[in-house]
Parts: structure tokens; sequence; C-alpha cells
């Protein structure tokens, strides 16, 4: 229990400083905090804030419409009772809202009701029910729709804050974003050129482009773990991406064992001595060395900017 306080205590020092929500809640889970128990502390550090600006927005809102029934009621002359009844679809749909937003219950109705209330009205309209038989019935049902919705927007906004986007990440998650797209567009073109020089007609088999491929699964889980996981699993996944990488600077020999000496119609040692990068770069036209640079240079970025988050 303290411990969830604190957090809360934690999360409200970081609003007043300006962060959003996606910053908060991504700093927590990653310094080792289930993200469900942080979403609960979120919802604790911001209810006294959103409670307060709810209330003070709805109390706003029957004043609003006390004001226009009054102020429409002496502009026509016409009996309270007949005013009160013609915008009787938006008075119950504001306190229908109210009690949504209050409750937390039938929320799903929340966008239907208004227009159910100004349905009806607008049938006993048309079917003369007294008292609406008298009144401009079609006028009164689009006035009474375009108050509702408006009032609707406006209580539904606290929640808008409650819900703070997660889409602004911090500036360390910007920078690793931008190298992850680096890293695997150079991972792309040097999976094409390794197809390309192991192909089949040169003694290379489907296994053996396989084990020194870098395969988009391995960016997949890097891209879950910077958006949902801890620092370590981070780390543990760009090392995965970062390993691969390496692997290109041994022999062939040290990664293919026996398969290298099937090898032929390339520019490399016999015995399996070359690093497969030499042999990638040497028997292929594209700039590999420089698609290999610029992937370390990236994944030593990524991983740098990991450590200031």
């Amino acid at each position: 229990m303290g411990g969830d306080r604190s957090i809360v205590s934690y999360i409200r020092k970081q609003i007043d400083n300006g962060y959003t929500r996606g910053e908060i809640v991504s700093h927590l889970v990653r310094s080792g905090h289930e993200r469900e128990a942080v979403e609960r502390a979120f919802e604790t550090a911001v209810r006294p804030k959103t409670q307060f600006l709810r209330r003070l927005i709805e109390f706003l809102s029957l004043v609003a419409l006390a004001v226009i029934i009054f102020a429409i009621g002496f502009s026509s002359n016409a009996p309270f009772g007949s005013v009160l009844t013609g915008f009787l679809p938006s008075i119950l749909s504001l306190l229908f809202l109210i009690s949504v937003v209050e409750t937390d219950r039938h929320v799903e109705y929340m966008w239907a009701m208004p227009a159910v209330f100004s349905a009806a009205f607008l049938v006993l309209g048309l079917v003369q029910a007294p008292p609406f038989g008298r009144m401009e019935i079609g006028k009164l049902t689009f006035l009474n729709v375009i108050i509702s919705y408006i009032f609707l927007i406006i209580i539904s906004y606290p929640d808008s804050y409650r819900k703070i986007e997660h889409s602004e990440p911090k500036q360390e998650e910007k920078k690793i974003e931008h190298h992850v797209h680096s890293i695997e567009d150079k991972c792309k073109a040097i999976n094409f050129v390794i197809g390309r020089v192991y192909r089949s007609s040169n003694g290379g088999t489907t296994s053996l482009r396989d084990d020194i491929r870098i395969g988009s699964e391995l960016y997949n889980e890097f891209d879950r773990a910077v958006k949902e996981g801890t620092k370590d699993q981070m780390r543990e996944s760009l090392n995965k991406i970062g390993g691969r990488l390496f692997q290109l600077q041994k022999t062939e020999k040290e990664v293919f064992g026996e398969r290298a000496r099937h090898l032929k119609n390339l520019a490399r040692d016999d015995s399996g001595h070359s690093r497969i990068v030499d042999v990638l770069a040497k028997n292929d036209n594209d700039p590999v060395m420089s698609y290999y640079a610029d992937a370390l240079e990236a994944y030593s970025e990524i991983k740098k900017n990991i450590e200031f988050m």
C-alpha cells in the first residue's frame, strides 16, 4: 500500500513538471512496475483534479441551460411551462449525461440518448399530443439536438484529460525510433545481399542463409520492448540484433562449419577463413561495408540512448 502511495505521489509530481501520461507510465514500467498497477495509480493521481473539473463543468452546463430557457421564455412571452416543455429533450439529455458521468454506468448510451429524447419529442409533436401539438416542433427538435450534443461534448471533456494521449514519447524514445528505422533499413539491404551472394547456384542453402540473416522478428521484439518492456528487456532484445550483426565479422568456417566447403563461384578463401561480411562485400555490387557500418553505428546509438532513459 505504501508503495502505491509513493507511485501516486511520484506521478503527481511528474504531471506538475509537464510530463505526459505516456512518458510517466513508460518510465515506471521500465523501472520494473507492473503496467496495470501503474495505470491504476495514474487514475488515482489525477482523480481529484478531474472530479473538480467534471463537477464544475456539470454545474456550468446546468446554469447555461437554465439561462437559455429563461432567455427564450422572456423574449417570446410564452408561458414558462410551455418553454420548459419545449426544451424537455435537452433537460432530460443533460440530466442523463450527468448521471452517466457520475456513476460510470450506461456509458454506451451517452451518444444515442439525446437523439432518442429528441426523436420522441418530435413524434409527440407530429401526433399532436398535448401540449406538444401547439409547438413549432421541427425547429424545437433541431434546437434540442444541437444543444444536447454541445453539452455532451462539453461534459465528456474531463474524461479526455483523464486519458491523456500516449503519443508523446520522451526525446530518448524519439531518437531510438529514428535509429531503429535506420538499422532496420540497413539490415534489410544486407539480407538482400546475403540472398544474392549465398544463393543456391553458389552452393548456399536456405538454412545457411537463415543462419546469418537478421530477421524482422528481432525488430518486432525490440519495438515491443521499447513500448512496453523494462530497460533489461530492451537491452536483451537489442543484443539479439547486435549478435546477428557481429556474427558477420566471423569467418564462414566459424558460422557455417562444414557447409562452407560446398560454396563455389565466390571471391573468398576456399578453406572458409574469410569473414562473412568481406565475402558479401567482394561478391556484390551494393555498398555492403557502408550498410554494415551504418547498422553498427545505429546499434551503438540505440544502446547509449537506452541508458539515458
